[in-house]
């Protein structure tokens, strides 16, 4: 919320005194885009049968045209887009783990 009359935004100099550096924000940021451009992806291998057969194929491919990352799970999971619908509400967290391994989370 902007003080009334001088501009200043409080929230906003709270933000800039945080000195996060430029590569962990980056970071953060690149991380956050594979999330949501993978969680776009396997919604379109959940509801178009056509596209699912072709992901099937060659699931590397179709991630790398997509600009995600492949992990040998997520490759993995992709052979058997049944088992990654069945996951229900927990297909967030699973599309997480696919990228960033069972073992390892994304620093946060």
């Amino acid at each position: 919320m902007v003080a009334a009359g001088d501009g200043h935004d409080p929230a906003a100099s709270g933000l800039r005194a945080l000195a996060v550096p430029v590569g962990a924000l980056e970071a953060a940021r690149g991380r956050l885009t594979q999330v949501v451009r993978l969680r776009t992806f396997v919604d379109r291998v959940l509801a178009e049968p056509i596209w699912q057969a072709e992901v099937r194929q060659d699931p590397e491919a179709a991630l790398r045209r997509h600009g995600i990352d492949p992990t040998s799970e997520l490759v993995a999971a992709l052979r058997d887009p049944d088992g990654l619908a069945r996951q229900g509400p927990g297909l967030d967290e699973r599309i997480t783990k696919l990228l960033y391994g069972r073992a390892r989370r994304p620093p946060g």
